[in-house]
């Protein structure tokens, strides 16, 4: 019973940072981009993806933490591109990443302004976990 009520009051926490991200991005403008976009975007998970390279291993996170609406808030309708990867912060307050630069437009479209942020998976980096790296590499430019 106890379990329940935490994992009620969990997803409440959910509903309501996804409902105050999208009430600070109307307030400034920021649009949706289409579904079949978002669709062909890679979703970072809330508990993050491991990944190493030649050089390191790491966990990537989303940029911003999904239960409350903190001082990162300034992250959401943003992006920034590195060696053919884009990462952004949707509307929703989740961390997306895209492969090529096609999704550039869109997103200017939509109101999101490039920013400094670091891109994931944007320097060799190799996904750890199967069933992540298969969703990655089934992503398309």
């Amino acid at each position: 019973m106890a379990n329940n009520i935490i994992a009620m009051d969990s997803q409440s926490y959910k509903v309501d940072f996804v409902s105050d991200c999208e009430a600070y991005c109307d307030e400034r403008h920021i649009g949706s981009i289409s579904e079949e976009t978002l669709a062909n975007c890679f979703e970072m998970p809330e508990n993050g993806v491991r990944v190493k390279n030649l050089y390191f291993e790491d966990t990537y996170y989303p940029i911003m933490n999904q239960s409350c609406l903190d001082c990162r808030c300034e992250n959401l309708g943003h992006f920034c591109y590195n060696n053919g990867r884009v990462v952004f912060v949707y509307r929703n307050g989740k961390t997306y990443i895209a492969k090529g630069y096609k999704i550039l437009n869109e997103l200017r479209a939509a109101g999101y302004t490039e920013s400094g942020l670091f891109v994931p998976f944007s320097n060799g980096e190799e996904i750890l976990d199967y069933a992540l790296r298969v969703r990655w590499e089934s992503i398309t430019k």
